[in-house]
C-alpha cells in the first residue's frame, strides 16, 4: 500500500524539477537547461560576492589594527562599556 505525500517538501519538488522530464527517452527541455545554467551562474556570482565581502572585512581589520588612533578610540569605547556595566 502506498501513501501519498500530505505535506509540501520543497526539496522533493526541486529534485523532480532538476531531474527533467520523467518520461524515459525524452531529452531535457531547453527551459530546464536554461534553469540549470542560471542556477550555476547565480552560485558563481554569490561566491564572488562572498569572496569580496571577506576581502573587505580583512582590509578593514588590517586598517584598524594598524592605526593608533583607532586603537585609542576602541580602548575608550571599551572603557565606557565597562563603566556603564559597573553603574548598572
Amino acid at each position: 500500500m502506498t501513501f501519498r505525500q500530505t505535506t509540501f517538501d520543497p526539496s522533493v519538488s526541486q529534485a523532480h524539477a532538476r531531474a527533467g522530464p520523467s518520461v524515459i527517452g525524452l531529452e531535457p527541455t531547453s527551459s530546464s537547461i536554461n534553469m540549470m545554467q542560471m542556477e550555476e551562474q547565480l552560485a558563481r556570482e554569490l561566491a564572488k560576492i562572498r569572496i569580496q565581502d571577506d576581502r573587505k572585512a580583512k582590509e578593514v581589520a588590517k586598517i584598524c589594527s594598524g592605526s593608533d588612533e583607532i586603537k585609542e578610540l576602541q580602548a575608550r569605547i571599551n572603557a565606557a562599556y565597562l563603566n556603564k556595566e559597573r553603574g548598572s
